[in-house]
């Protein structure tokens, strides 16, 4: 099944709209709010969301470029559409956006299951607090 992957700037009254009305169903479910809890959501962040041809949602994620360091968060891939290719797909778009804005860094926070995900990417890990790891990336 193909995806639509948008590029999303809450700042826009129309793209703040579109991105909430795409995310709520995949916050309302117990699983996400259990494999995300905690979601950022803060001024400047830019959100990718791919979503299948039935206009749900299957990965979402956001980024938020500052002093050339981009932040990327909420990266969340709906078990059905794990293991095809979204999640790359999506960060590449994230990436891209990172870049277009001067981005030289990219900084994740990875959960224990994430890492491996994010090392593939070439992520390395910078340091840890609890379970969750923060990672780096020179783009």
């Amino acid at each position: 099944m193909e995806l639509d992957y948008l590029l999303l700037d809450p700042a826009l009254r129309g793209d703040r709209d579109r991105l909430f009305t795409l995310i709520g169903p995949l916050f309302a479910s117990r699983r996400v709010r259990r494999e995300m809890p905690y979601m950022h959501h803060e001024e400047g962040y830019v959100w990718s969301v791919a979503v299948t041809p039935l206009g749900e949602a299957a990965a979402m994620g956001s980024v938020d470029v500052r002093q050339g360091v981009a932040t990327l968060r909420n990266l969340y891939v709906a078990p059905a559409w794990r293991g095809c290719g979204v999640g790359r797909h999506l960060t590449d778009l994230l990436f891209g956006h990172a870049c277009g804005h001067g981005a030289r860094w990219m900084r994740a926070v990875a959960s224990p299951r994430a890492v491996g995900v994010f090392e593939r990417r070439g992520f390395y890990r910078v340091s840890a607090r609890g379970q969750y790891v923060t990672m780096e990336l020179a783009l």
